[in-house]
């Protein structure tokens, strides 16, 4: 079965005090810790229930500091809000508290061509939160399954690219993206489902090609970005296109909540595309995150069945 990308997952930063992270996206953001390995990698979510993880911060050594004003890479990852008065109060709880953790205000809140309001923030890193919402009240009305301050889910991921026709053209042909209207910032935004509409990645053009380029696990700032299908059978499907596109996978694996595969787009960003494991399949329920292996022969052998 043909296979969509349904929204954005996790964002995984590598960082030089993941612990102050940590305390500030709870602490500040409302997250909580949704699971943890060993010492110094924290996984954290707005709503458990619907996303089990929507940002992951990490320890590690890096080469440079990320620079999202003119790398090429991300620039910042985008998390949508239940409302106005929601944007207002994170904005205002970020401003008074923000800067016992190294995170500057860079964008208060401002109104966009394209309807929405938008609020960003750089942590201790340079690495860039933006949250938005809809002005004209057609966001849906606040839920049980947002934040408690009212984060409702993971949006998109803002890149910058050397050359945005190819990177567009890369998502579009090997993942099924389609651009949607939106029109802030001049960026191209692209979606996957044809109900919802939703961006889940906007690209931009670099206006310089010499600056940083991504180099993943060997730099501080993302790891690598994450988009959902809806089964292992569209995992699969996914799988299968890649190899078709002449796109090399760089790793599959088992992590107990999600089965996935991961790759690098023209610019050197890592991917991952990923499912949800249903809970009744996880192999540890009590301790279900984890790292159970390649699934390369699973995801062939269904795809090629």
């Amino acid at each position: 079965m043909p296979f969509v990308i349904r929204r954005a997952g996790h964002v995984v930063l590598r960082l030089r005090e993941p612990g102050v992270a940590r305390d500030f996206l709870e602490q500040v953001l409302g997250m909580q810790t949704s699971s943890q390995e060993g010492d110094w990698f924290f996984f954290l979510t707005a709503h458990p229930v619907s996303n089990h993880h929507m940002i992951a911060v990490r320890g590690g050594a890096g080469s440079r500091l990320p620079e999202p004003d003119r790398q090429i890479g991300m620039i910042s990852i985008a998390y949508e809000m239940t409302d106005q008065g929601a944007l207002q109060r994170l904005a205002a709880e970020v401003a008074e508290r923000g800067a016992t953790y190294g995170v500057t205000v860079t964008q208060p809140i401002t109104e966009d061509d394209d309807g929405t309001a938008t609020f960003a923030c750089d942590d201790a890193d340079g690495n860039r939160l933006e949250f938005y919402s809809d002005l004209d009240g057609s966001a849906e009305p606040r839920a049980a399954h947002a934040g408690k301050t009212g984060i409702r889910r993971t949006s998109h991921l803002n890149l910058r690219c050397a050359d945005v026709e190819r990177s567009q053209r890369f998502y579009q042909d090997v993942l099924h993206l389609f651009p949607v209207p939106r029109s802030a910032g001049g960026r191209i935004y692209l979606s996957g489902d044809l109900v919802s509409r939703r961006p889940v990645l906007g690209l931009e053009q670099a206006r310089n090609t010499d600056v940083p380029v991504p180099t993943p696990r060997e730099m501080y700032g993302l790891e690598h970005f994450s988009l959902e299908v809806a089964s292992f059978g569209q995992l699969c499907e996914a799988f299968a296109e890649l190899k078709r596109s002449g796109v090399p996978v760089h790793h599959t694996m088992d992590h107990g909540v999600t089965n996935s595969v991961y790759f690098v787009d023209p610019d050197g960003n890592q991917i991952e595309v990923y499912h949800d494991v249903p809970r009744a399949e996880y192999r540890n329920a009590e301790n279900p995150f984890g790292n159970f292996g390649p699934i390369e022969d699973r995801l062939s052998a269904h795809a090629y069945a």
